[in-house]
């Protein structure tokens, strides 16, 4: 049985992060509008950027 990792952002707050990356927000105010701490947000960025 594969456990689910609850640290990890789901397929849905992944998307809303790369739209409001998009749209120039900071990893601050990323963090703060999806509940999530900022070095979660700084790591999704880090390894996500081409």
């Amino acid at each position: 049985m594969r456990l689910i990792c609850t640290a990890c952002p789901s397929i849905i707050e992944r998307s809303k992060l790369e739209i409001l990356h998009s749209q120039g927000k900071s990893s601050r105010a990323i963090a703060q509008e999806l509940g999530r701490h900022p070095s979660t947000i700084y790591r999704e960025l880090d390894g996500n950027d081409p």
